[in-house]
């Protein structure tokens, strides 16, 4: 083409444009545009179109109709910060040691070894102490699409390191929330606890609207040339916040399944869903949606684990568990993406794909070479997006870690085609480990544990797993030296009963200053201050306690509380002819402002039956202090039966 020729054609696409008000990617941009969308603890049927019929998400199912949905997409953890490591490198989190949601802990020591002595007796092998940053050394597809010439943006939660371990320092030149708390700074809404990277924005407001407001100021910005986006909802975590005029429409929506129920999560999930509608409309508007690819991730499965208004935030039936479990509930997720020109719209596939092979996918994409000497556990899913096929059969999965509150046990996994083995870091009589076998295409739900039937199929896949964790020079949890067989386990609930703690048993966790309440199993307990102070090694802080007056009715339990902790408070009961456990079915929930003052809350009991146990949990937080000033026990004639006051 001759140079006027060239000018010719420049001077029609400019007349086009000023016509038509439209900004039309320039002959320069040559490259699409990406953005990456990354949901949190949003569930495998937690939207319409992967078949929920009680959340409303009309957004996220035409996105699955304009590109392709995966039916078995996968996040590389049950946890979100190793998820997003594994989505900014391609590689498994554990082959960089980050196996738990540590990133807004303080860096650990570089010397710091990586198993402690000992562990809880009931623990049969220790349990590594995770990284707690992606390092800054790292590659990432930020910085090489930066490299690239691409504006780069990062907006939401990063999740992944305090100060340095930014994204500022991994390729994303604009950051807007991008620090490493694990959920909205102070609630899904304003004002906020760490404004350094958020907007100004009026009291009330959305933290993922202000966000998105954000996101579309930056497409807009860099409408005529390429940009990489990462957009990463802070939606649907804890602590359970939703808009009122939302939580009151799901409130009068039954599930035909009988399955979820939370309209504080159907709030949740469509104010994601929103904004998600608002940026494909805005492509549309600008122009620039033919030249825009959009992914479409959740960091891990749907919570069933918490409690709101007498329900779990979500329910991933057929799957079994969910966030925090390496069963199918807690690592398999939804994933859409949409490109373009390149793959059908509406089209769906059956094919295993994981977060580790969303940064390859990219850069095939975006037709850009994998850096040399770069280590990437994934594969492209560029053939799979363009009809093809690609030759991908097995994925990996480690979670070294034993977390009550999901009921998880330490423990690898391989999925191999249709089979799925699960190797449980714990003794099975004189064997080293225990292990269950699943067939996924007869059995989703991880009912029938076929270990025992099919000896062969688990050698091998269990020698997979060895050589994987060989490969990715991941070390196997070695056993406690504490470990006493038979202690009883807080996740199974196994174990001889007189190893449970009783109100007789002395317990150098308790000082006697704390009347008697007791600490959960991964909790703590001192009273000093007078205040009864409680901290948990694993976000799940709670006292109880069985030295109670009798009780034979409707009761409150009133109590005063001021801490470090995050999210919604909880109250459980026992009585002698209900449940013998703590059981979200008799439990309520309660609001907390965490503002660093004293605040009193109560919640009404309505049992039946002698009280024999109450337990108290003062929000979330890992290694943070809850302070309770007092408890009281509040009879059905309003009368205070029984005061624990820690200042006596």
């Amino acid at each position: 083409m001759n140079a006027r020729c060239a000018a010719m054609l420049v001077a029609i696409v400019m007349s086009a444009a000023a016509v038509t008000g439209l900004t039309r990617p320039t002959l320069a941009q040559t490259k699409p545009n990406i953005i990456m969308v990354l949901t949190d603890d949003q569930g495998w049927m937690d939207s319409g179109v992967y078949g929920s019929e009680y959340y409303q998400t009309p957004h996220m199912d035409r996105l699955a109709g304009k590109g392709m949905r995966f039916t078995n997409a996968y996040s590389a953890s049950p946890l979100c910060s190793p998820t997003r490591l594994s989505v900014l490198t391609g590689k498994y989190p554990h082959r960089l040691g980050m196996t738990s949601p540590t990133g807004h802990l303080p860096t650990l020591p570089a010397d710091r070894p990586l198993y402690r002595g000992q562990g809880p007796k009931w623990q049969a092998y220790l349990v590594p102490d995770s990284r707690r940053e992606l390092p800054n050394d790292v590659l990432t597809y930020g910085k090489v699409f930066k490299n690239a010439g691409y504006a780069t943006a990062f907006m939401g939660k990063w999740h992944l390191g305090k100060k340095p371990y930014i994204p500022e320092n991994q390729g994303f030149d604009v950051v807007v929330g991008g620090r490493g708390v694990p959920g909205p700074p102070g609630g899904f809404f304003a004002p906020w606890t760490n404004k350094e990277t958020l907007p100004n924005a009026k009291p009330g407001t959305h933290i993922d609207d202000a966000i998105t407001d954000e996101a579309l100021g930056f497409i807009a910005d860099n409408k005529g040339k390429p940009f990489l986006l990462n957009l990463w909802f802070y939606g649907v975590h804890a602590p359970f916040q939703g808009k009122e005029d939302l939580i009151e429409k799901y409130r009068g929506i039954t599930d035909p399944r009988g399955r979820q129920k939370c309209a504080v999560m159907g709030a949740m999930l469509e104010t994601v869903d929103d904004n998600l509608g608002r940026v494909i409309d805005q492509l549309d508007q600008l122009g620039i949606a033919d030249n825009t690819i959009i992914i479409f991730w959740s960091d891990n499965g749907g919570n069933m684990y918490d409690e709101v208004e007498g329900t779990t935030p979500t329910n991933n039936a057929p799957l079994s568990m969910g966030k925090g479990h390496i069963h199918e509930g807690g690592i398999r997720v939804p994933g859409i993406v949409v490109w373009p020109g390149k793959t059908k719209p509406g089209t769906q596939s059956d094919t295993m794909v994981s977060t580790i092979d969303l940064f390859p996918t990219m850069l095939d994409m975006a037709g850009m070479q994998q850096p040399a000497g770069a280590v990437i556990d994934g594969i492209s899913l560029e053939p799979l997006l363009t009809g093809e096929s690609v030759d991908r059969d097995t994925l990996y999965f480690h979670m070294p870690h034993y977390i009550p509150k999901p009921k998880h046990m330490s423990a690898s996994a391989v999925r191999q085609g249709d089979y799925k083995l699960i190797r449980v870091y714990d003794r099975d009589g004189d064997k080293p480990f225990k292990y269950e076998l699943y067939n996924l295409k007869d059995d989703i739900g991880e009912t029938k544990n076929l270990a025992a039937t099919m000896p062969d199929k688990v050698k091998a896949l269990d020698e997979m797993i060895a050589q994987h964790l060989l490969d990715t020079g991941t070390p196997v949890p070695p056993p406690n030296p504490a470990f006493v067989p038979g202690s009883y386990n807080p996740i199974t609930g196994e174990g001889e009963p007189d190893a449970k703690p009783t109100d007789d048993t002395p317990d150098q966790r308790i000082p006697s200053t704390a009347q008697g309440w007791r600490p959960g199993p991964t909790s703590k307990v001192d009273a000093n201050g007078g205040h009864l102070v409680v901290r948990s090694s694993i976000n799940d802080p709670w006292v109880y306690i069985k030295s109670i007056p009798r009780v034979d009715d409707d009761f409150v339990i009133r109590t005063r509380i001021k801490g470090q902790t995050q999210g919604v408070g909880q109250m459980f009961w026992v009585t002698r002819t209900g449940k013998k456990n703590f059981h979200r079915e008799q439990s309520r929930t309660f609001k907390m402002t965490h503002d660093g003052q004293w605040h009193t809350y109560e919640v009404k009991a309505p049992a039946k039956g002698r009280l024999s146990q109450i337990r108290i949990d003062p929000g979330q937080a890992k290694e943070k202090e809850a302070r309770i000033d007092w408890v009281e026990i509040i009879n059905s004639e309003g009368k205070v039966v029984k005061r624990w006051d820690f200042e006596r």
